[in-house]
């Protein structure tokens, strides 16, 4: 059996509507070398595993090392939110969810559109000290 191992970042995208997501093999896990693209939301890595039994010719993959998301946008606690959108129901029954759901953090990924934060995630700002990259 022969094993082999790859390394890829996952990218995540929001078009305004909906989450697609992509990934690209990479030679390194480095955050300053992903290119950050138009919509993109947020990206993480993660480690592919080739396993190769030739006398059967049979292939397997498994996906590990997985990282946390790094993401673009602000994180914002949910007691700021709800401060934020005190006047409107639509946001306090939202935030309420959120808060049943135990999720503490989420970030604003555009103007109003947020994405739940589990704590082991962070945002590009808290990782590089910078904002995002994008059209560089």
């Amino acid at each position: 059996m022969k094993k082999y191992m790859k390394s890829y970042v996952e990218k995540k995208y929001f078009n305004g509507t909906e989450f697609t997501c992509s990934s690209d093999e990479i030679k390194e896990r480095n955050v300053a070398l992903v290119d950050i693209e138009e919509g993109m939301v947020g990206f993480r890595f993660f480690d592919v595993v080739f396993t190769y039994d030739e006398m059967n010719n049979v292939c397997n993959a498994t996906k590990k090392n997985i990282s946390s998301w790094i993401l673009m946008g602000k994180k914002i606690a949910i007691t700021d939110l709800a401060e934020k959108y005190s006047d409107n129901e639509e946001y306090l029954q939202i935030i309420e969810n959120m808060r049943k759901a135990r999720i503490k953090y989420v970030c604003e990924i555009q103007e109003d559109v947020f994405f739940a934060v589990k704590p082991q995630d962070f945002t590009y700002e808290e990782l590089t000290g910078n904002k995002s990259r994008r059209g560089k």
